[in-house]
């Protein structure tokens, strides 16, 4: 089936749906009329608000008419369509990279280039599209998905969209605290491809995610075919176990970083691969079989036929504080991988400083079953050309994020250390980082 024959049924179901539904109408709508300071001052607090990057006014006063310019349409008011946006995302970096064994390498590059466009309709769907870029060159249709706000706890997505697997594959990637995420989640995440998913809360604390998608890794849209399942489920604690520390809200919207803050949340995501042997979307390497290893000289590739793969882990935020803790998992017909990760964080300033550290341990049961990309970038989709490969691996991370412009402008600097074991012995690599995201 393919997928532009699904995307005109979306559309007009979600303008169905619409008329069907009043409830959700009318919510947005009333969310969207501005509250007098009487009904600010009832409202009842929200149950939870992270600490977000905040803006410094000074730096708004100079890029907000820049940004403005994205929004091309805006009106709540019109029940047809509320929005019609430019959306981008700019990761400019230098690097410097040190791998025992290999030549040293410096680069100044363009890390992701993408745009697109967002459009709001009938208070309920959204579409979402954009395309990247690789140097100056088109690469690939990056998103291109509708998603319907079904009803008041249900979201159903169709297109080409990421597979929601492990925290940090799942988050946006202007949303990412680190330069690059770990080696074994680069290794193991699937690639964007079609699909069709369904999220939902089913109480204030349980929510769950089912999706089915293509096992093809297409530059542009291409069929469903070696579909691969994606279920998800999650709980959220906090508002269980500790309402009374749920916060306070703040009477100033400006305010957000002296809000009080916490978040216990555990979740779960699985995915089952039906044709491991065909998929060319996972896992998110798909090194060329044959390829050889730049420290071993043997083949890799065959290895990452994964039938099984898992990840699981703990979402904890308290005020200034906060820690990812996950733990992956994935076996083929032979191979397993396994590994753990923790990165904490901390707002050394609130919304605007935020210092950012992770551990990473991977280990395999094959002595060419882990992979590291050699170049600095670390991702396989741009650069495969030198895999180092071994059986065991700890990774070190520590760096610093400044937003001047809230997500908007993210200016990022750090320092990745890996070691790798394998049969001819170890293998250290030093990368150094320094950045900035642009988004809109």
């Amino acid at each position: 089936m393919k997928i532009r024959h699904l995307l005109p049924i979306t559309a007009l179901f979600a303008g169905d749906l619409a008329a069907q539904q009043p409830d959700i109408v009318e919510e947005v709508r009333e969310a969207s009329r501005p509250m007098d300071p009487i009904e600010k001052q009832n409202k009842a607090p929200e149950p939870f608000i992270s600490i977000r990057p905040t803006e410094d006014p000074e730096v708004a006063k100079f890029l907000d008419p820049t940004w403005d310019a994205a929004k091309l349409y805006f009106n709540q008011q019109n029940e047809g369509l509320q929005e019609i946006a430019l959306t981008g995302l700019l990761h400019l970096r230098a690097t410097r990279g040190e791998v025992q064994g290999l030549p040293k390498t410096q680069r100044v590059s363009n890390r992701r280039a993408r745009l697109g466009a967002r459009l709001k309709a009938f208070y309920n769907t959204t579409v979402d599209a954009d395309v990247e870029f690789q140097g100056n060159d088109y690469e690939r249709i990056n998103d291109l998905k509708v998603r319907n706000h079904f009803n008041t706890n249900t979201w159903i997505s169709v297109g080409k969209m990421k597979a929601p697997f492990s925290h940090e594959w799942s988050m946006h990637s202007r949303d990412m605290k680190t330069m690059e995420r770990t080696p074994l989640v680069n290794q193991l995440h699937p690639r964007r491809s079609v699909g069709i998913l369904i999220e939902s809360q089913f109480d204030s604390r349980w929510g769950y995610q089912v999706g089915l998608f293509s096992g093809q890794d297409d530059r542009e849209l291409g069929g469903l075919s070696n579909p691969f399942v994606m279920l998800g489920l999650s709980y959220d604690f906090a508002n269980e176990v500790m309402p009374e520390r749920n916060p306070r809200v703040a009477e100033n919207a400006e305010a957000l970083p002296e809000r009080l803050t916490h978040k216990e949340e555990w979740y779960l995501h699985y995915i089952h691969n039906f044709a491991p042997e065909d998929s060319t979307v996972l896992g998110g390497s798909r090194v060329a079989s044959g390829t050889l290893s730049a420290n071993t000289g043997n083949p890799v590739g065959d290895n990452q036929q994964y039938r099984h793969l898992l990840a699981t882990g703990f979402n904890f935020e308290e005020q200034c504080f906060a820690v990812n803790t996950e733990m992956l998992w994935a076996r083929g017909n032979d191979d397993s991988v396994w590994g753990l990760a923790i990165t904490p964080s901390y707002w050394v300033k609130p919304g605007q400083l935020e210092l950012v550290g992770r551990y990473s341990y991977a280990g395999a049961n094959n002595s060419e079953g882990l992979l590291l990309n050699a170049d600095p970038t670390r991702d396989f989709l741009y650069s495969n050309t030198q895999v180092l490969t071994g059986d065991s691996m700890h990774s070190f991370y520590l760096g610093g994020n400044y937003y001047p412009y809230a997500e908007k402008l993210n200016i990022q600097g750090g320092i990745d250390y890996t070691v790798l074991d394998a049969d001819n012995g170890q293998v250290e690599a030093w990368t150094y980082f320094l950045g900035t995201r642009l988004s809109f």
